[in-house]
């Protein structure tokens, strides 16, 4: 076992010290799946702006591109947001 989750120091690995180790670990999945979810939703907000400044011909030839992109970013904010949902009811 790495020396990291021994936080007294004792050279034993208590088991409060691993399930403190193990809420850590989710408390840090948790926290890169939030961010990845505002990014996600800030990219669509950019990427909107740029494409109102951008001329209608080209605006044209990136439609399919640009499905693409909403609804793969769309399904990622919508995931976390129903999964934060259900877990608070839960």
């Amino acid at each position: 076992m790495p020396k990291k989750f021994d936080a007294d120091g004792d050279g034993v690995i208590s088991e409060s010290e691993m399930n403190m180790a193990t809420a850590m670990e989710g408390h840090a999945k948790a926290e890169a799946q939030r961010r990845m979810a505002y990014v996600s939703l800030a990219a669509m907000m950019l990427f909107t702006v740029i494409v109102l400044c951008l001329p209608p011909d080209r605006v044209k030839a990136i439609s399919e591109l640009s499905a693409m992109f909403y609804i793969s970013t769309a399904g990622i904010v919508g995931a976390y947001f129903g999964m934060t949902a259900w877990m608070v009811k839960k």
